[in-house]
């Protein structure tokens, strides 16, 4: 015989007498139960040598019945591939329906109709691609089963939930996958399954899936599944202007702008802070030398989040050398030597307290102490050693300046 893909078709015959007789099905299993009549055994023609199917038995779950067997061994180098499954209405009526079934070695029909069945597996082999044979032994034992029924007044399709992992926010998205798991019920039993889920892994708004849920009188309940993903953190830039500078350093008593910029293609922005303040701008004043560091964050409405820092470092400003330093005069190595400089704020005012600057001339060192307050000089006692040209360097929180001696 012709090969046939999976298909099933079940073929059942039931007398009603009038429409009040359409009934719901209420299942119970009724396998080998005493008092089934056995049907006849069909015999099959003798035209090979498989042995019959054996273990045949009929599972019940609502209105649906899976047939389970056990294969046979298989004959030379030729194993079983098919086998016919043959459903007989025993009552109401005795038509019957039979399905070729390719492969495995169970099949599940749907829909069961209220009635008595029985049902059999036999073997079946394609010999030189046209003819059919089976096996020479008779059918397999019947299994049987009875489907029993109430007056049928379900128009109503299934009652669906469905559920959320992870759930989305107040604002209703979500920045990771999610997962949709439908759960579903109805008192006349289900043809589809009573679960299922779907996992949304893609950006979007307003995505959807249908879960389409039936009973067995084939009522069905669509349920909608909905989400909002974005998984991409906001855009977000942070920059500045004003103050006074020098040589990278934004001078002590000067006030810089921040300034920031933020957008988001997808959910919109929900909020943004420059240096802590909620809004895209906001100012520092540095009153004080250090490093500082300004931070500007947006946040978009699936809580996906984004930032950009800078950082400035605050200095006073040197002001020049003083007497008696200077490019042309030399200094005996021994001697100590008195190394004055200026120190101002961003507004040239002269710098009174919060320095702290070493200077160095080539191996020695000593620390700066305020000099004169009304002019911001500062004065470090440098006692010199070995001779040649040597540099005068200044490390502190001041902006960097550096002047060679001679060292005789």
């Amino acid at each position: 015989m012709k090969k046939i893909l999976l298909s099933f078709f079940v073929l059942t015959a039931i007398l009603l007498t009038s429409c009040s007789d359409i009934t719901e099905p209420e299942i119970s299993s009724n396998l080998d139960k005493p008092g089934f009549d056995k049907p006849g055994i069909i015999n099959a023609a003798n035209l090979g040598s498989f042995a019959a199917p054996t273990n045949v038995t009929a599972s019940l779950n609502g209105s649906s019945v899976t047939v389970s067997w056990t294969a046979p061994a298989s004959v030379s180098s030729i194993s079983p591939t098919e086998y016919q499954v043959v459903f007989e209405v025993i009552e109401p009526g005795s038509d019957i329906s039979s399905i070729t079934h390719s492969g495995s070695t169970s099949v599940t029909v749907n829909n069961i109709l209220p009635g008595k069945y029985s049902v059999k597996v036999r073997t079946e082999q394609t010999r030189d691609g046209n003819n059919d044979f089976v096996n020479s032994s008779e059918f397999s034992i019947s299994a049987q089963f009875q489907v029993s029924g109430q007056n049928n007044n379900d128009n109503a399709g299934p009652e669906v939930s469905i559920a959320y992992n992870p759930l989305a926010n107040a604002y209703g998205w979500n920045n990771t996958s999610v997962t949709a798991t439908y759960n579903a019920s109805d008192p006349s039993g289900l043809s589809s399954p009573a679960s299922g889920s779907y996992t949304f892994t893609s950006e979007g708004e307003d995505q959807v899936y249908d879960f389409m849920v039936q009973d067995i009188y084939g009522n069905t309940t669509v349920a909608l599944a909905k989400a909002n993903l974005d998984l991409t953190k906001p855009s977000v830039s942070l920059n500045f202007n004003g103050g006074v500078w020098s040589n990278g350093f934004l001078i002590a008593g000067s006030s810089v702008n921040l300034n920031t910029t933020a957008s988001d293609n997808l959910s919109g922005l929900l909020e943004v802070t420059t240096n802590g303040n909620s809004g895209y701008s906001s100012s520092f004043y540095a009153g004080s030398t250090g490093t500082y560091s300004f931070t500007s964050i947006a946040k978009d409405k699936a809580e996906n989040s984004a930032s950009r820092t800078i950082t400035f470092n605050v200095a006073y400003q040197f002001n020049g050398w003083r007497p008696p330093v200077s490019l042309t005069k030399s200094f005996k190595s021994g001697s100590t030597v008195p190394v004055k400089f200026i120190v101002v704020d961003a507004n040239g005012n002269p710098v009174k307290d919060g320095l702290n600057v070493i200077v160095k001339i080539g191996n020695s060192s000593a620390a700066a102490l305020l000099d004169d307050a009304s002019t911001g000089q500062y004065k470090a006692e440098v006692k010199l050693s070995g001779t040649g040209n040597q540099i005068v360097s200044l490390e502190g929180n001041i902006t960097q300046a550096s002047l060679s001696i001679t060292v005789r």
